[in-house]
Formats: structure tokens, C-alpha cells, sequence
């Protein structure tokens, strides 16, 4: 006799705010295509995301941004790293906090019994999956939503053999997850956030159950947005530039170094060249030393002809 492997079914994928990032729109439409469960979220993770409510814009963190936003309607939350632990995640909503702390305590413990070792945790979550997948009645199932941040450090790069014997059993449990039919009919997800897609387990990010998706840095529009957020009325904080000069000129730099740019300008606010020469040493420092800008000794006022090809220039 032969058991056949259930069907999974695409869930039905709500419509999205227009004024979401992409990477949200298509995390949500290879979730709800019902085949995949696990993401690897990496690039720009640890800059703030921009979250509208109304005519108000509010800038946050991206852990905030999932488990408000993308995760917000779903019933737990649970965030995981090495330096905090599990927690739950519900931004400034005190009910729901409550609710996830209550539910989740029920079927683990009370949170001052959450383990902090990453292979303990993992233990731990195996109950509140077996939990959705024995319960018969399914509007009685959770919505769950997993997030472990600074990913690399649960799940490193390297040779299999190189690994101790806790980080390849993570591995395989990820995997599993990842895999595992059953768990895609329920409305879990994975989310593993990581800065550099190399320092995370290559098995992981090469799975076929696993989707990888890149958070890059905020376009001109967002960054246009932020300044304005930022400056308020207080227009004399730019000094000669404006908050449109300063956003296109400003490429290159995520949202948290842009607002250390706008911190340093002083009461008088900083000039064209005074903001090339702080985006000059901010991006180095991003760069870590391998980019280095050379001012040109020479300008284009030293050429004598060619007013076309200069102005071009």
C-alpha cells in the first residue's frame, strides 16, 4: 500500500500597500505559490524600512517592518538571536504582544524558561509546529511567522566536515523544515536575515525549498522621503542643499548613514562640498577599506576649448 504525499495548495496572496518595498512583494508571491516556506533575507538588513500609516511616515527596523507588516496579521512572531534569544515581536502593539506571550508560554513555558543556545531553541519551536499540525479544526491553526536575525551565526558557511555536530543538526532541521509538505500547508514561515549571503550555509541557500532575496539600498524617492521626515520644518538644517539635491546625491548611502550625515551637519546645516566629503568617508568605512576615493588634482576649468564635451562632463 502506498501513501501518497499531501497537496499543497497556493494559499490565497492578499494585495499589498503600492508603497511597500519590492523584495516584500516577492516574498509574498513565492509564499502564497504554496512551495515555499523558508527565505534568507540579505544586503541592506540592518538599515530602517519605510512604513506608511495614513499620511504619516514612519522609518523602522526591518525585524519592526516584518512582524508588523508583512507578518502583522498573523497571530506569533518570534524573533531569535544569539544575544537576545527567542523573543516575541508585536512593534507598539501591547494586545497583541500579550496574546503571542500567552500562547506561545502555554505550549513552551513562561519566557524566563526560553533557552538562548540556538540548538535548544530549535527544540523548543518543534512543539508549537507539531501544535498547527495536530490541531483538526483549522481556523483553531496559528499563523507563525519565525525570524532569526544575524542568521550566519546559527547557520555558518564551511565544509560539512569542518562543522561540529550542533551547527550540521541545525542544518538538517532547517532543511527538514524547509522541505517538509506537511508544514507547507500551514501558515508558517522562515526568515533568516543576513548581511552577506557567502557567510551563511551554502546547503541552505542552495536548497530548492529555500528563496533567497536581496534587500537592496533605498532608492531616491525613499531617501527624498526620509530627509523630509527628518528635517521637518527645520529647512535650515540642509544649509544650501535641498532635501531633492541631497536625496539624488545622496546614492549609495543607506537610510541610517544618511541620517548620521544629516546629524553632522550642525545648526547651520553643510554644504555641497562638506556632504561629499562625509559621503566620501562614510562609504569607505561601509566598504571596509577596499574603496577609496582620489580627488583629481586638476579641474575642468583648466581645459581650454571644447565648452560641449566640458559641459557634458
Amino acid at each position: 500500500m502506498t501513501t501518497d504525499a499531501p497537496t499543497i495548495a497556493a494559499k490565497p496572496a492578499p494585495v499589498l500597500p503600492d508603497w511597500y518595498p519590492a523584495w516584500t512583494k516577492e516574498l509574498a508571491e513565492l509564499y502564497f505559490s504554496g512551495t515555499i516556506n523558508t527565505f534568507v533575507l540579505y544586503g541592506n538588513v540592518h538599515d530602517l524600512v519605510r512604513c506608511k500609516s495614513g499620511d504619516d511616515t514612519t522609518f523602522v527596523s526591518l525585524s519592526d517592518f516584518l512582524a508588523t507588516q508583512v507578518f502583522g496579521a498573523w497571530d506569533v512572531t518570534l524573533s531569535y538571536d544569539l544575544g537576545r534569544g527567542l523573543r516575541p515581536v508585536a512593534g507598539d502593539d501591547a494586545k497583541r504582544l500579550q496574546a503571542m506571550v500567552q500562547y506561545v508560554s502555554g505550549v513552551i513555558g513562561a519566557p524566563n524558561t526560553w533557552p538562548r543556545d540556538p540548538d535548544k531553541v530549535l527544540d523548543v519551536l518543534e512543539p508549537l509546529l507539531q501544535r498547527n499540525l495536530l490541531e483538526d479544526n483549522v481556523a483553531s491553526r496559528k499563523r507563525i511567522a519565525f525570524l532569526f536575525e544575524y542568521g550566519q551565526f546559527v547557520l555558518p558557511s564551511g565544509d560539512l566536515a569542518s562543522q561540529a555536530r550542533g551547527q550540521a543538526a541545525r542544518l538538517v532541521r532547517f532543511l527538514g523544515w524547509a522541505a517538509n509538505p506537511y508544514i507547507k500547508r500551514l501558515n508558517v514561515a522562515f526568515c533568516l536575515i543576513t548581511e552577506k549571503l557567502s557567510e551563511l550555509s551554502e546547503r541552505l541557500v542552495n536548497s530548492p525549498y529555500v528563496a533567497t532575496i536581496e534587500i537592496p539600498l533605498p532608492a531616491a524617492s525613499e531617501r527624498r522621503e526620509f530627509i523630509e521626515a527628518t528635517v521637518g520644518n527645520n529647512t535650515s538644517k540642509l544649509g544650501t542643499v535641498t532635501a531633492e539635491g541631497l536625496a539624488q546625491t545622496s546614492a549609495g548611502l543607506s537610510l541610517v548613514n544618511l541620517n548620521v550625515l544629516l546629524s553632522q551637519g550642525g545648526p547651520r546645516g553643510f554644504d555641497a562640498g562638506q556632504f561629499r566629503k562625509l559621503k566620501k568617508g562614510m562609504i569607505e568605512r561601509q566598504c571596509q577599506g577596499l574603496v577609496e576615493f582620489v580627488e583629481p588634482p586638476h579641474k575642468l576649468d583648466l581645459l581650454v576649448g571644447q565648452p560641449q564635451a566640458k559641459a557634458r562632463l
